[in-house]
């Protein structure tokens, strides 16, 4: 959702440059078929998982390990830098 969004908004150029990218020459950790297979038996650990953020109110996908922000006035043009490791999987 937020690349749709991103690409109707910025030049091509600077989406690109955002865009994370896999080699479509790469394997994949499981194909479509395989990972069908493990759908149902890792349903209860997702329901766990959202069990235990609604608890601990860490909803949203602001929630992230590796998630961090280096204040503007630390970086050469002002603004603020922010990070993140997405964990795509």
């Amino acid at each position: 959702v937020m690349y749709g969004y991103l690409k109707t908004k910025l030049p091509a150029h600077q989406f690109e440059q955002l865009r994370l990218s896999y080699p479509a020459d790469s394997p994949t950790t499981l194909n479509n078929e395989q990972s069908g297979k493990f759908t149902s038996s890792l349903m209860p650990m997702l329901q766990q998982e959202i069990k235990k953020r609604e608890l601990l109110e860490m909803e949203g996908t602001h929630v992230g390990s590796n998630a961090w922000v280096i204040d503007g006035s630390k970086t050469n043009t002002g603004y603020p830098l922010l990070g993140g490791d997405p964990h795509l999987g």
